[in-house]
């Protein structure tokens, strides 16, 4: 066997140094070299005490430790906030307060706002702790996950970080397939709504929107083969720009036909809220860009600041959907928004630029999603990574397209991955990573200030109780569901 074919290429090597991307830094070796300290700390130093008398702990600056020239500031960081948050649940938001009231879901999605940025700026100072602890400058969500659990103060509990980290993955995972296959729907419904105005002659055929969904597959496959991150995320932010700009407009359109105001229910049933509960926390929740947003900032103790503004914002513009569009068009709501406007000649040519704009959303979602799970098969494919990462991509698409032909509801996708998969993600797995971080420095007796016993008493009632909120929102949904 020649040298050549006993090592990767070197534009393979390349290809594995971009894959490190995904996992920020060499977590499982400093985690690995903090336990093996910490173990000598405590087999040479007095039980007493964690530092040695007469020295101080150096204080670990990792925003000195970054080096990123392209950091970016806080204006910049808010409109990356705003932009991630602002996906296609506010597309389906006037539908989610037919199904809870309006009164009830307007309230409740204020309070959601105001809980999710809460939430935020605790899974930032639970990473904060950490890279003091591990002395790393960057950590991913799943890395927070497993650095929480692999150093905590239980040691039983050690041996199952990877699990966490696994679990914190498939939630993710699953999450943004999801969000593909809301996007794959809201493509299928947009281009059969502009099929149909362009042709009336297609009205009469009365075509299912599963035969719709597998027409565009193909058209889906094929942009997804991009490989580079930087050739989507141009496209796709203009994109989002574009669709966040006519959702905007067909909402200020609802008003034409606004009827009285006593006319929407402030409540319907526990049924219906629960599935506007789903559909909120999916449109509000920032949790999963929270550590990708402050990895890339220029001053990330600022983030306090960026998120309150950037949710505000966000807030502020799902409410305003949510409520003029269930007002104006009532309980003839549909998911997307987009669907409602007139058909004119303008907004039939506007429905097929909506599907080009939706299908780069769709693709740079659908890299995403993929490089959760390309991070870990990707290490068995060291020779012709191309072609297996286009022929695992098909195949990601394919079971993206199979899941929205099985389940075409596009606000009931929704509201199960923000009350089934995202309760998880934004409150029941902050909650536990918040309790290890902040149990583990209480328990520790060091130079370092640890909490006080008051303030271990408020932290663990606030982490209990945002667990039960996720758990309830969960399982409410799923009963929703089945009785349903």
């Amino acid at each position: 066997m020649s040298r050549k074919e006993q090592h990767p290429s070197a534009s393979s090597h390349n290809e594995l140094k971009d894959e490190k991307s995904v996992k920020s830094l060499d977590v499982e070796n400093e985690i690995r070299q903090y336990i093996e300290q910490e173990e000598r700390e405590r087999r040479d130093s007095p039980p007493s005490i964690s530092l040695y008398p007469g020295t101080r702990p150096v204080v670990y600056d990792y925003t000195r430790e970054r080096q990123n020239p392209h950091a970016a500031n806080m204006i910049e960081a808010t409109a990356h906030l705003v932009k991630g948050c602002m996906g296609a649940g506010m597309l389906g938001m006037h539908e989610a307060f037919m199904y809870g009231g309006i009164w009830t879901s307007f309230a409740c999605t204020i309070a959601m706002g105001i809980l999710v940025t809460y939430i935020m700026l605790m899974l930032v100072g639970s990473v904060h702790t950490i890279y003091a602890r591990i002395r790393v400058s960057r950590l991913s969500y799943p890395d927070l996950a497993e650095a929480a659990l692999a150093t905590g103060s239980s040691m039983r509990l050690r041996k199952f970080s990877k699990a966490f980290r696994y679990s914190v993955d498939v939630c993710l995972f699953i999450e943004m397939c999801g969000t593909c296959c809301i996007f794959e729907l809201i493509i299928a419904r947009t281009l059969k709504q502009g099929l149909e105005g362009a042709f009336p002659e297609m009205k009469d055929q009365d075509l299912s929107i599963r035969i719709y969904i597998l027409i565009i597959t193909i058209p889906l496959i094929l942009f997804c083969m991009v490989r580079r991150l930087k050739y989507l995320a141009p496209v796709a932010l203009v994109a989002s720009l574009f669709v966040t700009f006519i959702a905007c407009a067909t909402t200020i359109y609802s008003l034409t036909s606004i009827e009285d105001l006593n006319k929407r229910p402030a409540w319907k049933d526990y049924q219906g809220f629960f599935r506007f509960l789903g559909t909120c926390i999916y449109s509000v929740q920032g949790v999963t860009i929270t550590l990708p947003l402050e990895n890339n900032m220029r001053s990330p103790h600022h983030f306090s600041t960026v998120s309150q503004f950037g949710m505000s914002l966000v807030v502020t513009m799902v409410a305003a959907i949510g409520l003029l569009g269930y007002w104006g068009y009532g309980e003839d709501c549909e998911t997307p928004i987009t669907i409602h406007l007139p058909l004119f000649l303008s907004t039939v040519v506007l429905q097929f630029i909506l599907v080009v704009m939706m299908a780069s959303i769709f693709t740079l979602n659908c890299w995403l999603c993929f490089r959760i799970i390309w991070y870990y098969i990707g290490k068995r494919h060291r020779r012709k990574r191309e072609i297996w990462e286009r022929f695992y991509k098909a195949i990601n698409v394919i079971l993206i397209s199979c899941v929205s032909v099985a389940c075409p509801d596009i606000n009931l996708m929704m509201s199960f991955l923000g009350a089934v998969i995202c309760s998880w993600v934004c409150f029941i797995f902050p909650a536990i990573i918040d309790g290890l971080v902040t149990y583990r420095d209480y328990r520790s007796v060091s130079f370092l200030n640890p909490p006080t016993s008051c303030q271990m008493t408020w932290s663990s009632f606030r982490n209990i109780c945002i667990m039960i909120f996720g758990g309830v929102v969960c399982l409410g949904a799923i009963v929703s569901y089945i009785l349903s």
